[in-house]
């Protein structure tokens, strides 16, 4: 199960947003290079709310 999203490109009206918007999950879309700075196994933790994601690890 997922506690966030991170997207590194889609808008706001995507499919991906509308869901996680329905599961009301923390999440920060259109992310620039999220694919490469974040890693399999990273703790992040999402704000959606500021649109900011802390990396914890």
């Amino acid at each position: 199960m997922i506690k966030s999203v991170i997207t590194e490109n889609r808008g706001a009206l995507s499919h991906g947003a509308v869901t996680v918007r329905e599961m009301k999950l923390p999440t920060v879309m259109s992310v620039r290079n999220a694919m490469k700075i974040l890693k399999n196994g990273m703790k992040v933790k999402v704000d959606g709310g500021k649109a900011r994601i802390y990396i914890l690890n």
